[in-house]
């Protein structure tokens, strides 16, 4: 049996955060969620560019490659929760207005 990523994060914890997120707008502890978001976005990035994380868990699974092990914490665990924290967190923040379309007609 292979390597099991911490599906969790992502499916339970990363959702939570972003409801507080929205849930704290404009107020201390709405930034203070999104520190938290930030720094478990930091940790998994560490985890992905480590290789001694990755040592550890090929001496118990020997299949696994660095680049599968690369590309999924990027993307479940970095990429995809940044755009998350961009559109629901950043943007908010600066109160960034996106523009409407504009019909030529």
């Amino acid at each position: 049996m292979g390597y099991s990523f911490p599906i969790g994060i992502p499916l339970l914890l990363d959702p939570l955060l972003l409801v507080a997120m929205v849930m704290g707008r404009g107020r201390w502890w709405g930034l203070a969620v999104q520190g938290v978001y930030l720094l478990i976005v930091a940790v998994f990035f560490w985890v992905a560019v480590s290789r001694s994380q990755f040592e550890k868990v090929r001496a118990k699974v020997p299949d696994l490659q660095r680049a599968n092990w690369v590309m999924n914490w990027m993307f479940f665990f970095v990429i995809l929760p940044l755009l998350l924290w961009a559109f629901f967190g950043l943007r908010p923040m600066l109160d960034i207005k996106l523009p409407a379309p504009q019909w030529r007609g």
